[in-house]
């Protein structure tokens, strides 16, 4: 059929068809496919029906609102796309106990690292339910709820053996999305094709003394790409975490720029696609980390020079052009809400972002 694999990912595939490419992303048994006439569509479907519906022809799906693993995607919006996640989030409650009813304003307090240690262990009855809700949890905040990742993030790490401190957490948690049940992600892109990356972490707020990271990366509206993750080292200062986060994030940012490079590279030089993925900013908020990332090892003063060799692989990145550092205050950084539990309006202004809505769109999107 003439299509071409992206070399960055095996499951999508590429052809320039009248001018316009045409995408065909795997997933499991399931295909997306996309091209700007409905025709070579319908053509593409009769050629596969061809070949592997002889016993049973493939079931198609056509619109521009899809429903597809609990979400309902929707482009109906030019330049736009929502990923709403209503009735799967619904079927979630609906297993939640009594003592789970109610509404929470954030998914989690300030205090979501800290473990009681002391605090008895759940039954087999509700450890099974917490194990269950966690892993639901987690499916949604890794597809249209990514607002809920760092509270999922230490939920995750207790399944084993949770206790009755970490069901007070998740009984947080699912009273946030109660209350949060109606807001879609909303993804778009700008004109100039950058991408833009926010990477933070929080020093030793584990129990292990481990710290955070949280990053988050947009085309301009929503987060197309995010994370909230503990470090796999544990680090002397807040600078060295901060190191550490940018090298957690450097391989998402390496493989999403060469991806988006990949998809676009049969496009004439003049389209306005042509741009996305040449310039990758990341915003920090620590001035010595961006000083340490930008000069490599050499720069390192005594508090920070047992840190490895490996965490520079992101000078390599910024000497080649791969990689802008910019300087961003600590309020305006949207991956704090992901590396830590924040409160109040930086909280809902973090969270908006994220999500891709503006406050007023958050207020319409709830009635």
């Amino acid at each position: 059929m003439g299509f071409e694999v992206n070399e960055y990912d095996e499951c999508t595939f590429n052809k320039m068809v009248d001018g316009t490419q045409f995408t065909i992303p795997f997933h499991v048994d399931d295909l997306k496919l996309s091209h700007l006439k409905q025709q070579r569509v319908d053509e593409i479907i009769d050629a596969l029906n061809a070949i592997f519906g002889k016993q049973k022809k493939m079931s198609a799906s056509y619109g521009k609102i899809h429903e597809y693993l609990g979400m309902i995607i929707d482009w109906s919006e030019l330049g736009m796309v929502k990923f709403k996640m209503y009735n799967y989030l619904e079927d979630i409650l609906a297993e939640a106990l009594d003592d789970m009813d109610g509404t929470d304003v954030t998914p989690a307090t300030v205090y979501l690292f800290q473990v009681d240690l002391d605090s008895p262990l759940l039954d087999d009855t509700l450890a099974d339910l917490f194990h269950r809700l966690t892993a639901i949890f987690l499916h949604a905040a890794k597809r249209a709820r990514p607002d809920i990742q760092v509270a999922v993030s230490f939920l995750c790490k207790r399944v084993d053996a949770p206790n009755e401190g970490d069901y007070k957490k998740l009984r947080r948690l699912d009273r946030y999305v109660r209350g949060t049940i109606h807001i879609p992600l909303v993804l778009g892109w700008d004109e100039p094709g950058n991408i833009v990356w926010s990477i933070d972490a929080s020093f030793s707020v584990h129990m292990n003394m481990k710290s955070h990271t949280g990053y988050y990366m947009t085309m301009g509206r929503g987060a197309a790409v995010s994370g909230s993750t503990t470090q796999t080292i544990t680090t002397r200062s807040s600078t060295e975490a901060e190191l550490v986060g940018l090298d957690d994030g450097t391989g998402f940012i390496e493989w999403t720029s060469r991806f988006c490079k990949a998809q676009i590279k049969d496009y004439p030089e003049n389209h306005p696609l042509k741009q996305l993925g040449c310039k990758n900013l990341v915003m920090q908020d620590n001035t010595s980390t961006i000083k340490m990332a930008k000069g490599g090892r050499r720069t390192c003063g005594k508090r920070t020079r047992s840190i490895d060799i490996r965490y520079f692989y992101i000078t390599e990145r910024i000497n080649d052009g791969l990689i802008m550092m910019s300087y961003c205050p600590t309020k305006d950084m949207v991956s704090d809400y992901l590396s830590k539990s924040t409160q109040g309006s930086l909280f809902r202004l973090h969270r908006n972002a994220i999500m891709g809505i503006s406050s007023e769109e958050y207020d319409r999107y709830e009635l």
